[in-house]
Formats: C-alpha cells, structure tokens, sequence
C-alpha cells in the first residue's frame, strides 16, 4: 500500500500522538488536528486521502462534521474512519452521516492497517 497522507481528528492528545504514531509506522503521513475547526484548516490547505474522525469533539459533534464533510463536494468522495470510545458503539449513526467505516477505541494497529487499506483502494 502506498503512502497517503491522513487527517487524524481526535481532542485527546495521547490517542492523537499515537495514532500518528500508527500510521506513521504504517508509512502513512498523519495530519493531526484536536478539534474539527483545526481539522477544517488542514483540509483547506492539505489535501488528505482519508480521516479518522473522532466522534466526540470540544467545538462539534463527529457525526455533524461526517455529514458535512459528505455535502461538501470537494471532500464528499474522502473515506471517512469515525472512531470513538462510546459504549454501546455509535456504529448505524456513523453510518447514517456517511463513514466509510467505524472503528472502536482502543484502536489497534492492525486493525487500523485493514481499514485503511480497505477504505484507500
């Protein structure tokens, strides 16, 4: 799998840094961003392959950005991985705002590596 450069949303720095972490070993380019208003200015001025959304975030709900990073045509084709720590898993509303795919926390490496190289084919 080649490299491509991932958005990583997430407000908890530990989960940010280490899936950066993940997916730089993965030969990945990580592009963190704690809030959706960071991951936003990232977008506007990279241009990532995927995102790892986190479902709770301080400034806006995960799903809200899903939903309308889907209505906005310059990134409504971009696999989205939500991701979250909720209980039960929040899988239907994931999908329903139009993830790619879900992935609950804790996230391990492998199973990181499969969904990415399933969601970037």
């Amino acid at each position: 799998m080649a490299m491509a450069k991932i958005l990583v949303i997430d407000d908890e720095e530990l989960t940010l840094e280490m899936l950066s972490t993940f997916l730089r070993i993965s030969g990945h380019e990580a592009l963190p961003a704690l809030d959706s208003a960071s991951g936003w200015a990232i977008l506007n001025s990279d241009d990532p392959e995927a995102i790892l959304l986190d479902i709770q975030l301080p400034d806006k709900n995960g799903l809200v950005m899903c939903r309308e990073l889907r209505e906005n045509p310059e990134t409504a084709d971009l696999p989205i991985i939500m991701i979250s720590a909720h209980a039960p898993p929040l899988i239907d509303e994931a999908r329903e705002a139009g993830a790619t795919n879900y992935l609950a926390k804790p996230i391990n490496l492998r199973t990181l590596q499969t969904t990415l190289a399933e969601a970037l084919l």
